[in-house]
């Protein structure tokens, strides 16, 4: 990776401005650790290709990282659930800046959401929330915290799933695995965003044929589920 480092890092010397130099340079550097200048460098992103046409230039300013007590902070969704997922962890450190947030999340995410611990309200894109002091993409909010390795927010869980639909499920997929069997959940594929050449070749990394999973199956001592919601139809062992 420090070979691959040194390569990017002359290239930018030969191209400073060119964004997506910049941008392959920050992943490297996140893979390493190097947080400081990685997430600095990661704000290229948005001058490359879908990126580019995402970037929402709001009249309010982008927030930097600065405590506010009681204005509103938009921290809006940008790229995948994953991503969603993963950063939506940072959000309660705003409100202990003394900042009301508002996050906006995928519809499929927004009900997951709703339990964020300090979140004032969280919409969806659709709402088009525009009541808000600044905002902040979501994949920003490490750079805006100058996160660390050790101050990467780790309370666990930071997301939980409602009770009563969790008991119910409990009960179901009880009623389908037999006592001491383990009980396992299977994806796939991700979204495999086709409207974009470059986000469809991600997904076509992470996503496998439903029936390479089949020599799963003949593990004698578990229960696999379908988690797949889209794609290609379950094995009939799911």
């Amino acid at each position: 990776m420090q070979e691959s480092i040194e390569a990017y890092r002359h290239a930018a010397r030969l191209k400073p401005n060119d964004p997506e130099i910049l941008h392959n340079l920050a992943m490297a550097l996140l893979t390493i650790g190097e947080f400081d200048e990685g997430w600095r460098l990661y704000e290229e992103r948005w001058k490359i290709g879908q990126l580019a046409h995402a970037y929402r230039n709001y009249p309010q300013p982008l927030w930097q990282g600065e405590a506010a007590e009681r204005r509103v902070l938009f921290i809006h969704a940008e790229q995948g659930f994953g991503d969603t997922l993963q950063f939506c962890r940072y959000a309660p450190l705003a409100v202990k800046r003394g900042l009301r947030v508002v996050l906006e999340a995928q519809p499929a995410l927004v009900r997951l959401m709703q339990s964020l611990d300090g979140v004032e309200t969280v919409v969806s894109p659709d709402e088009k929330f525009t009541a808000f002091d600044f905002h902040c993409p979501m994949m920003s909010l490490p750079h805006a915290f100058k996160t660390r390795l050790e101050t990467i927010p780790a309370s666990i869980p930071y997301l939980k799933a409602d009770a009563k639909d969790a008991a119910l499920w409990r009960e179901q997929i009880a009623a389908l695995a037999p006592a001491g069997k383990r009980r396992i959940g299977l994806v796939w594929a991700g979204n495999p965003r086709r409207h974009s050449p470059i986000l469809s070749l991600t997904d076509g990394r992470r996503s496998i044929a439903p029936e390479l999973l089949q020599p799963l199956f003949k593990t004698g001592n578990a229960v696999f589920f379908s988690l797949q919601k889209d794609g290609q139809k379950a094995p009939e062992e799911l």
